[in-house]
């Protein structure tokens, strides 16, 4: 995965999963990429203080259409 400099990152364990200048693109290749680990049982997102709460909502609207949390 090429990563430039601007770009957001995902990383999955030691690797970097996807990264790209749209924040939710690369928020949503992470979350595939850890609802293809069948031992999962958790997922906690943290949001900081600058988040964008539409942003928010998108991600939380896509792990319940995306997975068995």
């Amino acid at each position: 995965v090429e990563v430039k400099k601007g770009d957001y990152m995902a990383i999955g364990g030691k690797n970097i999963i996807a990264s790209g200048q749209n924040r939710l693109e690369v928020m949503k290749a992470l979350l595939d990429h850890l609802f293809e680990n069948d031992e999962k049982e958790l997922l906690t997102i943290i949001v900081g203080d600058d988040r964008d709460d539409e942003e928010v909502k998108v991600i939380e609207q896509y792990v319940n259409d995306n997975s068995d949390f």
